[in-house]
């Protein structure tokens, strides 16, 4: 283990700056998913896939650079048995991306535990990386005598996601998560290819294009996140960079002041330091963002927002407003609401048109209470926020009325 972090066991080589493009793309994909703050299960699993897929992207970068074949068998090792991980996580993703994770959840969930077998397999033996062998430039590894049942293990659960996803975007009427999903399918299969480089642990072949697949479908994944907002994104989670900002700051500051100080101080005195170093930076961070807070000015949601207000306090009918707040929610966002309105009579329901609600496709009682207390945005595939008791009813609600 020692020869892993001895600087002997490298040597840079010019090769392994083209397979840095993986992990790259990878982190940029991390990243982006870190700060965005969207629909929280496509959010996990993406975060999931990508941290999975890291240890083969990284391993590949260093291999044209390791000079130890004891190391690049551990590191090869370590990579190969993340892969099954990265298949259970992509397979959440995409059933969560279709909107069919919450049935699927019990299933997704038992792939996911059951590939960390496979990690434990790759830290305590050789069962699916027997060894290394040393190609023109760059260490690969060779198959062990259990990596054809990893190799089935990792298809059978990239089937079930890739599949139902494959179905939905070939064969969906047109439509903006059509769109969405045909993006999210390129840039899969982009991805899944990677599978070819197994051929090269069994001899066949002569370079691995793994790290160049699984690059280039990631660079596809950041497009479809961007131009497409496969997470849905609501707004930018500023708790991550914010906590990389109070890290970065602390320890360069730390590192700053430990350097002036008196040399060999006693260890209360540097803890006395370093605590004060991280609340300086604290205090400063908060200071910054109270003075960025204050600094905002209008945007044009909310001057959407002060239109509506206006507009609705000359009206006396419901329905009239609720036409206005549709038209006025179309305009900002560019979906299409429907809004449900309350006869005062009785517990029915009309819609803005005054056409009457049947008792199957009207929001129960229970359900409307709730969501007047709630005050928040509910996604249909995000009903975590809601009791339990009324996590049914409102599925049934939001598949009634084919809902986000």
């Amino acid at each position: 283990m020692q020869e892993l972090w001895s600087s002997a066991s490298y040597e840079p080589r010019l090769l392994s700056v083209p397979f840095a493009l993986a992990p790259a793309a990878i982190a940029i994909v991390m990243a982006y998913t870190a700060v965005m703050r969207g629909a929280p299960v496509l959010r996990a699993y993406l975060l999931l896939h990508c941290v999975a897929l890291v240890p083969y992207s990284v391993v590949m970068m260093l291999s044209p650079s390791i000079t130890s074949p004891v190391v690049a068998e551990q590191l090869f090792r370590f990579a190969a048995s993340f892969i099954p991980l990265a298949a259970a996580a992509g397979t959440g993703f995409q059933l969560a991306l279709v909107r069919l994770y919450r049935p699927y959840r019990g299933a997704v969930l038992a792939a996911v535990l059951s590939s960390f077998v496979w990690i434990a397999v790759g830290f305590g033996s050789g069962g699916a990386v027997a060894g290394v062998v040393r190609m023109p430039g760059f260490w690969y590894a060779t198959a062990g005598d259990w990596a054809w049942i990893a190799l089935i293990h990792t298809v059978m659960m990239s089937l079930p996601g890739f599949l139902t996803l494959a179905r939905l975007a070939v064969f969906s009427p047109p439509s903006r998560e059509r769109d969405q999903w045909r993006a999210a399918l390129i840039a899969n299969i982009v991805t899944y290819a990677g599978l070819v480089d197994v051929a090269l642990a069994y001899g066949v072949g002569a370079f691995p294009l793994g790290w160049l697949l699984s690059g280039v479908g990631c660079l596809l994944v950041l497009r479809a996140l961007v131009v497409e907002d496969l997470l849905r994104v609501r707004a930018v989670d500023t708790s991550v960079p914010l906590a990389a900002v109070h890290v970065v700051g602390a320890i360069m500051l730390a590192w700053i002041v430990l350097e002036i100080m008196p040399a060999d101080p006693p260890w209360w005195a540097v803890a006395i330091v370093i605590a004060l170093v991280f609340a300086g930076v604290r205090v400063m961070v908060a200071s910054a963002a109270l003075m960025a807070r204050g600094a905002r000015t209008e945007g044009p949601l909310d001057r959407l927002l002060a239109q509506l207000v206006g507009r609705a306090r000359t009206l006396t009918d419901d329905r009239a407003i609720a036409r206005l707040a549709i038209d006025i929610i179309e305009l900002g966002i560019g979906a299409r609401a429907r809004v449900f309105l309350a006869a005062t009579e009785d517990w029915g329901w009309t819609t803005d048109q005054g056409e009457r609600l049947d008792d199957e496709r009207a929001p129960d009682p229970l359900v409307a209470s709730w969501l007047v207390e709630h005050r928040a945005i509910l996604f249909a595939d995000d009903l975590e926020p809601a009791p339990p008791e009324l996590r049914d009813l409102l599925a049934k609600l939001f598949v009634a009325h084919e809902a986000h």
